[in-house]
């Protein structure tokens, strides 16, 4: 917190009061925005230098909690993949790394193609259940209530062909996006096809999370990382 200060002469007199009055007045609107842009979630932007964007990844886990799982199908060209059914589900987990910005937002998004045409407005709805939890015993647990993110994708106009690699991504800050945690934070997310006006098949090929790094490494192994 800022603290003013009077300069005084020998005399007790106010040194030039007026110029120090304007200087400290700086001080303290600087100081108390500092303080202030400390209280929030850092947010950091494409194209800074001293930052970067890393994938964890998330291959689907067949354990399913949905209505049924995927079922595990073969294309023409004897590709091997997982078709994804309303109701379907699979859980990814996901281990946070050393070179996260703790605070900052993180993506996650599906990977996916289609079975057939997705014409201009076609939607397909996923839905991710997470809970995460810190590691070294800080308080965090994997019995708490989990919460839901809801991602949908809309063809663009065009449409999308069948076939194409689509990455689902929400921008949301909050219903579509996670706070980064600290390094060694554990997230388990069960993935759902929930829906959409998408007729044909929807194949699921893995979930990430698209997160910020500024740094190769932390300088402690175990908890506290810094």
């Amino acid at each position: 917190m800022y603290t003013k200060t009077v300069w005084t002469n020998d005399g007790g007199e106010s040194l030039n009061a007026t110029n120090l009055n304007k200087i400290e007045s700086g001080i303290e609107a600087a100081v108390n925005a500092a303080e202030a842009n400390a209280q929030q979630i850092v947010t950091l932007h494409d194209g800074d230098a001293s930052t970067g964007w890393n994938d964890l990844i998330g291959p689907f886990d067949v354990a399913s909690n949905g209505a049924s799982a995927p079922t595990s199908s073969t294309l023409a060209n004897g590709i091997r993949v997982l078709a994804f059914g309303n109701g379907d589900s699979l859980y990814s987990t996901y281990h946070f790394l050393h070179d996260g910005v703790e605070g900052s937002v993180a993506y996650p998004h599906v990977h996916m193609f289609t079975s057939t045409d997705m014409v201009v407005g076609d939607t397909i709805i996923w839905t991710g259940q997470y809970i995460m939890a810190r590691g070294y015993n800080q308080g965090d647990s994997f019995l708490n209530p989990r919460t839901t993110i809801t991602l949908t994708f809309s063809a663009p106009s065009g449409g999308v062909l069948a076939g194409d690699h689509i990455v689902l991504e929400g921008t949301a800050i909050g219903p579509e996006t996670l706070v980064c945690p600290e390094p060694d934070t554990i997230a388990f997310i069960e993935w759902t096809k929930t829906g959409g006006t998408y007729g044909g098949t929807v194949y699921g090929i893995e979930a990430d999370i698209h997160y910020q790094t500024r740094r190769d490494n932390t300088p402690n192994r175990n908890f506290p990382f810094e």
